[in-house]
């Protein structure tokens, strides 16, 4: 119901919604195959659900049936895989990232500032360091509540992100 997709080649567009990609009886195989949970290739299209466990995680979509057993178990050992991937994913950025700014948590900055600093003293490179002060946040948050104090934050780390290389943390 909700599905978008994050990679594509072909016809698909990226980050646009499946039903904007896919007819509707191609949908509705799609749909069959997650309620399956199982590699399904019928009308000429292979799909593969993305789960780890009961957990859907998305689906793989090809535009081409796989007809040959091997081949099947390819495209399910490929799913398997890049499910456990995704998910490892999103476990390490809730580990690592804030969720209300969606900067480095502490823990992540504090283990992240120890290895720069590292190599920059075994390599002898430069290395930046920023503090930043966010002054008037208690004020803030009794004047007008913590909703609009997590507000700011959140916009401050908004445009921290926008401002910082990818590389930067």
């Amino acid at each position: 119901g909700d599905l978008c997709l994050r990679a594509a080649t072909g016809r698909f567009r990226v980050a646009a919604r499946v039903e904007e990609s896919l007819e509707p009886e191609r949908l509705a195989l799609l749909s069959d195959a997650l309620k399956a949970m199982r590699v399904v290739t019928v009308g000429g299209a292979t799909i593969a659900p993305l789960r780890v466990g009961p957990q859907v995680l998305g689906v793989v979509y090809l535009d081409r049936a796989v007809s040959e057993t091997w081949e099947t178990e390819l495209v399910e050992v490929f799913a398997n895989q890049a499910a456990v991937a995704i998910q490892n994913v999103s476990l390490y950025e809730m580990a690592a990232l804030d969720t209300l700014t969606h900067v480095a948590t502490r823990r992540f900055f504090d283990l992240s500032l120890a290895r720069e600093l590292r190599g920059a003293s075994r390599t002898g490179g430069p290395l930046g360091f920023l503090v930043i002060d966010v002054d008037k946040m208690k004020a803030l948050n009794d004047g007008f509540g913590h909703v609009a104090g997590d507000r700011a934050l959140a916009e401050i780390g908004r445009r921290l992100r926008q401002a910082a290389r990818a590389t930067d943390i």
